[in-house]
């Protein structure tokens, strides 16, 4: 059977799309293309924004899937067309993903979508829209192309998470719906190791909207009891965010207690939070957040065995609450964080336990193994 997945927003090499979805229908015997946006130049990125295609190559082979990229065509009528799902790059879109001829089209936005239904019409194959995030709260034009062009004509819907789920299925009732969680693919197991340095950390690039602004105050309150505390970011900082975090490590005497590794390649996100005990969740509280989750961040701890201090997050604190693997604070505050990371550090005894609930409900039901084959499932069921 022939997969092709659809994405214009997303990297070709998305953890979601590629290293856990194309990959796992790869390895069940389908056959997967994805099919993605360029630039204008018609350069390819990962998810660091490294070229995947130097020499312009039309198509990209990585482990099995072939990746093929569309270039974004110039101009503001074709930008403004490009919007509303038209114009040339659209059209070429189409026609190559037509030349396909594959059985299912997989696709990633709200505009591709849009632009899957046009090519259903065209074809004999079923669409299958996977909704990410949770864009029926936001007021955009994604939600806008979803909630009235698309969403009534769509059969199949993957989501994220249950609130997206039921929120979608308000709108249209008759769709054939599975969650599929964004747990983490197998090889993170292979290095999981003991560690005699405790080291706290944020997965993922630290935003103002994911609790930069709290991690900071809580480090320093740290800093006063735990002076030689160690805070890793397993990503990056941007932006005024990076402006920010500059400043107050400078005024804080915290250029010894913060690391920030920098962008990693997937495959070496694992190592980074091997060497971790304790994993944050600091997001705050904006619809876009609270509606959303559980994050990919939650399942990577879980999977590395690190003990989790959260916000309340309605997907992510039932997650927390079902398998007791960290702490649940009741409100976004500075002092109450530094306290239970203080009582983390401290209290050998409840860290490891947390740490030890988190691996084995990672082992025993949040996995990828688990999500494939509600996927294989799910593509066995489509409408």
């Amino acid at each position: 059977m022939k997969i092709c997945m659809l994405t214009s927003l997303h990297s070709p090499k998305d953890d979601r799309i590629f290293f856990k979805e194309a990959v796992s229908l790869k390895n069940k015997g389908f056959q997967v293309n994805i099919l993605c946006l360029a630039d204008e130049k018609g350069f390819v990125r990962d998810m660091a924004g490294n070229v995947l295609n130097p020499n312009l190559e039309s198509c990209i082979e990585s482990d099995g899937i072939n990746i093929i990229g569309i270039p974004k065509q110039q101009g503001v009528l074709e930008k403004a067309l490009h919007i509303i799902g038209k114009g040339k790059t659209w059209k070429n879109f189409i026609v190559k993903a037509v030349e396909f001829e594959a059985d299912i089209y997989h696709a990633h936005e709200p505009q591709t979508a849009f632009i899957g239904l046009k090519i259903e019409q065209k074809t004999n194959a079923k669409l299958i829209y996977d909704a990410h995030e949770p864009w029926i709260f936001s007021r955009s034009i994604k939600e806008w192309i979803l909630k009235k062009l698309c969403l009534s004509r769509l059969t199949n819907l993957i989501s994220a998470n249950a609130i997206t789920q039921q929120s979608l299925l308000q709108e249209n009732p008759k769709l054939n719906t599975e969650v599929i969680y964004n747990c983490s693919p197998s090889f993170f197991l292979n290095y999981q190791k003991e560690n005699t340095e405790v080291i706290i950390c944020h997965e993922g690039s630290l935003w103002f909207n994911r609790g930069l602004k709290l991690i900071v105050e809580a480090l320093i309150i740290l800093k006063t009891t735990q002076p030689n505390f160690k805070f890793r970011i397993i990503g990056d900082v941007f932006a005024e965010e990076k402006k920010y975090l500059e400043k107050k490590i400078k005024e804080n005497n915290l250029e010894e207690n913060i690391e920030i590794t920098g962008w990693l390649s997937y495959n070496d996100v694992p190592k980074s939070l091997a060497e971790c005990s304790i994993g944050i969740i600091t997001n705050t509280d904006e619809e876009r957040n609270t509606l959303a989750g559980p994050p990919n961040k939650l399942f990577n701890y879980m999977t590395m065995g690190l003990a989790i201090v959260t916000v309340d997050l309605s997907a992510t604190t039932a997650i927390i609450n079902e398998t007791t693997c960290g702490i649940i604070l009741q409100k976004r505050d500075a002092q109450l964080l530094a306290k239970e990371l203080q009582n983390l550090l401290d209290n050998t005894a409840i860290r490891k336990q947390f740490q030890e609930n988190a691996l084995r409900w990672a082992k025993t039901k949040f996995n990828w193994q688990s999500e494939a084959e509600k996927l294989f499932q799910f593509y066995n069921r489509l409408k």
